[in-house]
């Protein structure tokens, strides 16, 4: 998985889905850096701010979970993640959010 972005938000994410999903995370500062290595990377999901989601559409079809909002916790973003990846196993659509 992608996590786009920096700052405590993303931080914690990493850091909850590494410890609670064991799924491997690579972070990238900002967009440009992230859908440069996608095609290196294939993540199953991409978790980015609603700010730069825009911009991640522009990814070949990879899920995007947007980073919820700072007042909730890094384990609700873990539920996020797992769920989409789950649904994209199961049918894949194209590029989808997940609230």
């Amino acid at each position: 998985m992608s996590l786009v972005g920096s700052g405590r938000q993303i931080a914690e994410g990493s850091d909850a889905i590494l410890a609670t999903l064991k799924f491997a995370v690579a972070t990238s500062p900002t967009v440009d850096d992230a859908i440069r290595v996608l095609g290196d990377l294939r993540p199953e999901v991409i978790v980015a701010s609603a700010v730069d989601v825009g911009a991640i559409r522009a990814a070949p079809a990879v899920p995007v979970v947007v980073v919820p909002p700072a007042e909730d916790s890094p384990e609700r973003l873990t539920d996020r993640v797992l769920r989409t990846v789950r649904g994209n196993a199961v049918e894949a659509l194209g590029p989808h959010e997940t609230y």
